[in-house]
């Protein structure tokens, strides 16, 4: 019998928030375990997906995109080229948490494509990041097999997992998948939620934490200067644009 093959995951943060569900038994005798809620971008995916794999086949379609050339006596041409589905980092974040250590995270667009070949894009943030939820169990006696079992009673709280650590391999990995037109570099303290934005690649990777944070590479009117302009660019890629 063949296993039904899945289509590779872009975004893996689901799978893994839901695993933590399956240990969550509520009823020893039926197995049900605590009901999981799919999120809004979570459904948003999972629509995505259905219109960029290929059911037959469980593969990403490829998308057709023009490409022009002009030769030496200036005739232009135009052929047709496939494009595998890929990702646009629009922004790197090198976040440090509460206990000191530094992990990545990206924002950006993953550009799929329909059976026609039609770009699908759909937006992410900080897809290398996913949320455990930890559940209160309590000791039951099980009178069916006379045994006590560990039956669930529900969340009871939440722990963050980061799935890229920072290194200068994983930042130049990333920065491979960069959106040409705008890339942010962006450091970001999980504590007091203190962001600030990068200006060089060669900083982002070299310099210290607290020094980008802090802004040691400016004045003082520099700096502020720097954080209106940053906190207006935030602004504007965190306001959906108006629908046509």
């Amino acid at each position: 019998m063949s296993v039904k093959k899945e289509p590779f995951d872009f975004i893996e943060r689901w799978n893994k928030e839901r695993s933590f569900y399956s240990k969550a038994i509520i009823d020893p005798k039926t197995g049900d375990t605590w009901p999981y809620i799919e999120s809004v971008d979570e459904i948003k995916y999972k629509n995505w997906k259905s219109l960029v794999v290929d059911p037959a086949t469980q593969e990403y379609y490829n998308g057709k995109e023009p490409k022009f050339t002009v030769s030496e006596d200036s005739v232009e041409t135009k052929t047709m080229q496939e494009v595998e589905p890929h990702e646009l980092v629009r922004q790197i974040t090198r976040v440090r948490t509460e206990e000191g250590s530094e992990y990545l995270m990206t924002k950006g667009q993953i550009i799929g494509y329909d059976e026609f070949g039609q770009p699908r894009p759909i937006s992410y943030s900080n897809k290398e990041r996913y949320i455990e939820t930890l559940f209160r169990f309590e000791t039951e006696q099980d009178t069916s097999v006379n045994r006590l079992r560990q039956v669930c009673k529900g969340p009871e709280g939440m722990r963050e997992h980061y799935l890229m650590p920072f290194t200068e391999k994983n930042v130049r990995k990333l920065y491979e998948k960069r959106d040409r037109r705008r890339c942010l570099l962006v450091v970001l303290d999980a504590v007091s939620m203190e962001a600030k934005e990068c200006p060089t690649l060669d900083m982002f990777i070299t310099k210290d934490f607290d020094y980008i944070k802090n802004m040691g590479y400016l004045s003082e009117k520099e700096r502020e200067e720097a954080r209106k302009e940053f906190e207006a660019m935030q602004n504007i890629q965190s306001t959906p644009k108006p629908k046509k």
